[in-house]
């Protein structure tokens, strides 16, 4: 197989910049070197800076609902889930997203606290909190017409 000139040299190139650009910064750097100067009282001053930030992201990231406050609210009275609105369901402390898939899932028509359970979207402490407000009428077969809407 041989290698025509053109094809040798565009090789000989390509290692030539390859080389060039491994090379050229460290040569750069050892042109522009410049000393480092640390002393003591700056680098106390960086770790007192570290440990403002670690405090304040600590303190920030601690959840609100502390001392076994919960952020989950129960039912002010009892419900019928699959009639809840996506609101309800955020006012009992589930998020925005959670809400959603619930209601997903409600349409198709939750007919036990087993079903409800299942939903896997709902927080076991949520669970608890409306397992007791929960009713489901005795004819509680949803409508096909229902489930189009």
């Amino acid at each position: 197989m041989s290698i025509s000139k053109r094809n040798k040299r565009g090789i000989w190139m390509l290692i030539f910049t390859c080389v060039a650009l491994a090379y050229v910064p460290r040569v750069l750097a050892e042109w522009n070197h410049e000393p480092i100067h640390v002393s003591h009282e700056s680098l106390v001053k960086a770790e007192e800076d570290v440990e403002k930030q670690q405090e304040l992201k600590a303190k920030h990231n601690r959840k609100k609902y502390q001392q076994g406050e919960s952020r989950y609210r129960a039912p002010k009275s009892a419900f019928n889930p699959n009639e809840y609105s996506k609101e309800e369901w955020v006012q009992l402390g589930l998020s925005s997203k959670q809400a959603d898939v619930v209601l997903k899932f409600t349409v198709r028509g939750v007919k036990s606290n087993e079903e409800l359970k299942k939903i896997f979207v709902i927080p076991d402490e949520v669970f608890a909190l409306i397992e007791d407000s929960t009713f489901y009428p005795a004819n509680s077969t949803i409508d096909d017409s229902e489930m189009l809407k």
